[in-house]
């Protein structure tokens, strides 16, 4: 077992991300960092990321020597399919409890927020020198009526009617994400693709997709490249790609102030 091989744990971070990339030259491929309270937790596009009681939120520092095997051309490409893999990873550990993945990098249940992904690169020599992935998931979390977030995020307490084991949820999130790990690790991309794509939440739906540069664009969710961009359908029939490293946001065209 590769992820969770080693576990570093403090009560305290201000950022899990930093605290993780301090321990790159020592910490072995796998390593989780775990912090008790995180006083600074952030989401894409540098969002604060509001922390509640009973989450879980776990930070990862992958070393895969896969990436010094390929090209610098193909690095872009090998980083996301490491990002859809360690989705399918966490979206398979939660299916159970309805969750799937909302393109690019959330997890939902019943189109409500359950948890989200980020990933950061540490370049060294104009070469990814590791990852970081940071996540967290509503495992426990319980949002009131009166919560600004109570339309749009959701726990999987909230969606069961009771609460989780998070050890038992935290082992079976890390055994999943090793297994996927590996996969990548072995090349298999299109079984990787094959299972994010079954488990994507919104194909076939209409979307508006929220721009880095400030532009919405709307149309039918048709179909999630092996690469990881979305192929939408805009106004007579084009066919327009948006990457996920353009997105700042996604939502449903019926369900917008969500």
């Amino acid at each position: 077992m590769i992820i969770g091989s080693k576990l570093y744990r403090t009560k305290t971070c201000a950022n899990s991300l930093s605290w993780a990339r301090e321990h790159l030259d020592t910490a072995p491929d796998g390593s989780v960092f775990i912090a008790d309270t995180l006083t600074k937790a952030y989401g894409r596009q540098g969002r604060t990321w509001q922390v509640y009681p009973g989450q879980l939120l776990i930070t990862l520092l992958l070393k895969p020597p896969l990436l010094h095997e390929c090209s610098l051309d193909d690095i872009p490409v090998r980083l996301n399919q490491l990002n859809m893999a360690l989705s399918v990873g966490i979206a398979k550990a939660l299916e159970s409890y309805g969750v799937h993945i909302k393109w690019p990098n959330d997890f939902v249940v019943q189109d409500k927020k359950a948890g989200g992904l980020l990933a950061h690169v540490v370049w060294q020599n104009n070469w990814p020198a590791g990852v970081i992935f940071g996540f967290g998931i509503n495992v426990n979390t319980h949002f009131d009526k009166d919560d600004a977030l109570y339309t749009t995020a959701t726990s999987l307490a909230m969606a069961t009617g009771h609460d989780l084991d998070m050890r038992a949820l935290y082992r079976n999130l890390l055994n999943n994400l090793d297994t996927l790990y590996a996969l990548w690790k072995d090349k298999k991309f299109d079984d990787i693709y094959r299972q994010w794509k079954a488990r994507q939440a919104y194909l076939g739906k209409r979307l508006t997709i929220h721009q880095k540069n400030g532009c919405l664009v709307s149309g039918l969710m048709s179909q999630v490249m092996p690469n990881g961009d979305m192929m939408l359908l805009v106004e007579d029939k084009v066919t327009q790609i948006i990457p996920f490293c353009v997105v700042s946001d996604v939502k449903l065209e019926d369900n917008l102030s969500g």
